[in-house]
C-alpha cells in the first residue's frame, strides 16, 4: 500500500514539473514573440518613414528556433554550445562578396538638424541614438544610448519596458568624435538581436553580409565589415586583445593598437583594413567557445556615393 502511494505522488511530482515546464516554455515563447514583434513594428514604422523599398531593411535568413534567452552583451550568460553550433556550411570554394548597394537618401529636418526618419523616434524616446541593420539578417533595431547608466537597455525594450531580449545599446564611453562606435547586443536562441552575429565566424557569411548600415540621429552611415574574432573579458594578468578598453582612435598609436589587436585576432582576411582617421563599428555580443567569452564584428565606415 505504501509503494503504491509513493508510486502516485512520484507521479504527482513528475506530473507537476512537467507542467511547470512546460508552462515556462510556452510564457518564454510567448515574450519572445511580443518582443520581437514589438521591434518588427519599430521596423515597418521606419522603412514607411524613410521610403525604403526593402532592400535596406533586415530580413532574415535563418529559420527562427524556440528556446529562450542565450546569453547576453553585458557581463553574464550561459552557453548553448561551441562554434560549431553557428556553422554555416563550408563551401568548396570563397564565395565573392555581394555588391555595394546605393542607399536612399533621407532628408533632414531643418529645426533640428536630425534626420527626418528619425525624428519620430527620438521624440517618443530622447534614448534614441541611431539605427543598425544587416541585409539578409534580423538585425534591423534601434540602437540606444545612456551614458550615465550604461546598461539600461540590457533588458528594456525601446519603450523601457522589461523586455529579455533588451536593445541594442552604445558604449557610454563612445562619442562621435572619437572615431569609434562599440554597440552591445544580446545573443539570442531565436536568432534576434546579435544572435547571427557569431555566423560571421565562416568567410562565407561575410561575403554574403559585408556591409552594415549605421545611422545616427543626424547622419546616414554605411560600414564595411573588415573583421570578425573570438575574444573574452580578460582577468588582470591575462594576455589578449582587450577591445572593450578602447573608447577613442584619434591617438595615432591608440589607433595603431587597436589595428594590430584585430589583425591578429581576425578569422580570416577580407577586401578592406582600417586606416587612421576611419570611423570605426564595432558590434560585441556573448559567445561560448570560453568563460567570459565574445564574438566581435569590427566595420569601417566608407564614403557615400
Amino acid at each position: 500500500m505504501k509503494k503504491k502511494i509513493g508510486i502516485h505522488i512520484a507521479m504527482v511530482v513528475c506530473a507537476a514539473v512537467f507542467l511547470f515546464s512546460a508552462g515556462k516554455i510556452v510564457w518564454t515563447l510567448a515574450e519572445q514573440y511580443k518582443e520581437d514583434k514589438a521591434f518588427s513594428d519599430l521596423a515597418v514604422k521606419l522603412s514607411e518613414a524613410a521610403g525604403f523599398s526593402g532592400e535596406e531593411t533586415g530580413s532574415s535568413d535563418v529559420q527562427n528556433t524556440s528556446g529562450a534567452e542565450n546569453g547576453n552583451a553585458g557581463k553574464d550568460g550561459a552557453g548553448d554550445g561551441s562554434a560549431a553550433e553557428t556553422a554555416m556550411g563550408t563551401a568548396s570554394a570563397p564565395k565573392e562578396k555581394v555588391a555595394r548597394k546605393p542607399r536612399t537618401v533621407m532628408e533632414t529636418d531643418a529645426a533640428t538638424g536630425m534626420l527626418m526618419p528619425y525624428l519620430p523616434f527620438y521624440e517618443e524616446n530622447p534614448d534614441f541614438y541611431g539605427w543598425i541593420c544587416i541585409d539578409g539578417t534580423k538585425v534591423n533595431y534601434p540602437v540606444m544610448y545612456t551614458p550615465t547608466d550604461p546598461e539600461y537597455y540590457l533588458r528594456r525594450a525601446f519603450d523601457g519596458s522589461d523586455a529579455q531580449s533588451g536593445t541594442p545599446f552604445l558604449d557610454a564611453s563612445c562619442t562621435e568624435e572619437g572615431n569609434l562606435y562599440v554597440v552591445y547586443g544580446h545573443r539570442m536562441k531565436n536568432r534576434t538581436m546579435f544572435g547571427t552575429l557569431p555566423y560571421y565566424e565562416k568567410r562565407d557569411y561575410w561575403a554574403e553580409h559585408p556591409y552594415i548600415y549605421f545611422d545616427t540621429l543626424y547622419e546616414q552611415g554605411t560600414y564595411e565589415i573588415v573583421a570578425a574574432f573570438y575574444s573574452k573579458i580578460y582577468e588582470d594578468g591575462e594576455n589578449g586583445f582587450r577591445y572593450y578598453q578602447y573608447k577613442n582612435l584619434t591617438d595615432e598609436q591608440t589607433f595603431a593598437d587597436f589595428k594590430e589587436g584585430v589583425e591578429k585576432s581576425a578569422l580570416y582576411k577580407t577586401d578592406e583594413e582600417l586606416m587612421f582617421g576611419d570611423k570605426v563599428l564595432l558590434l560585441s555580443t556573448c559567445s561560448y567557445h570560453t568563460d567570459e567569452g565574445r564574438f566581435v564584428v569590427v566595420a569601417k565606415k566608407l564614403t557615400e556615393e
